[in-house]
């Protein structure tokens, strides 16, 4: 909503949205409370969390909270015991990153780049795609070369995430990385989500949503910013 509001010029909106969306933001990690309420050292920090209010920071020209979550970013992936294989995606103040998530909700603390079920995809796509922005954003080299290794857990990804309607962000984010390096590694994976997404398009012209078995509003809009993003960045050509 912050994004769009603003991207459409209602600042009155988009700038109360982001005064209310910097209220769960902690700014001794850099990132961002995946709770209404909580803000102990304990309370957690999920990556698509931070990420998609770090890109509210970047439209709204909040560059202190934006940096600090590229910062936040740098942190989660230092702590990685296991990338590119594993992406462990929940932080905390007190306990950092957390590597022995609850086996019943195990997807969303980790990533398996293997994986043959569904699983947060978006992941590595939303980190991607956020740190390129702000390297857009700052032309400081070190955020486009983050990006690039978040990218990594996608280059290794089984086949069967990027079959899945979660690829969605993947292939933004590689849109974006073509674009800016002109890598055609990047072309392709873009390329090959985008036709992937177009197979799982309903014939009445919806997508479901991650998991679901009926027409999603939110999973068509989506679907549909992905492929413009994709098709901006290979359409030229």
């Amino acid at each position: 909503v912050v994004i769009g509001a603003h991207r459409l010029g209602q600042f009155d909106l988009s700038t109360k949205g982001m005064d209310f969306l910097a209220r769960f933001w902690d700014p001794n990690t850099g990132g961002f409370y995946a709770s209404p309420s909580g803000r102990d050292p304990d309370t957690e920090q999920d990556l698509m969390v931070t990420c998609m209010c770090g890109l509210a920071a970047l439209y709204t020209g909040r560059m202190e909270i934006a940096g600090a979550v590229g910062d936040w970013l740098q942190t989660v992936l230092m702590a990685q015991p296991d990338f590119p294989k594993r992406l462990y995606t929940v932080y905390t103040r007190e306990n950092g990153l957390l590597t022995e998530p609850d086996p019943e909700d195990e997807t969303r603390y980790v990533l398996h780049s293997d994986a043959t079920r569904d699983e947060n995809f978006f992941n590595p796509g939303i980190a991607g795609a956020f740190l390129a922005r702000l390297f857009q954003t700052t032309a400081e080299k070190s955020w486009l070369d983050l990006a690039i290794e978040y990218m990594r857990c996608a280059e290794v990804a089984s086949d069967f995430l990027f079959r899945t309607v979660r690829a969605g962000k993947v292939g933004w984010a590689a849109s974006i990385l073509y674009a800016l390096t002109g890598e055609e590694k990047y072309r392709e994976m873009a390329i090959r989500i985008g036709d992937n997404l177009i197979a799982l398009q309903a014939g009445e012209g919806y997508w479901k949503g991650g998991g679901g078995d009926t027409p999603s509003n939110d999973s068509t809009a989506e679907r549909v910013a992905w492929m413009d993003e994709i098709y901006q960045a290979v359409s030229q050509e």
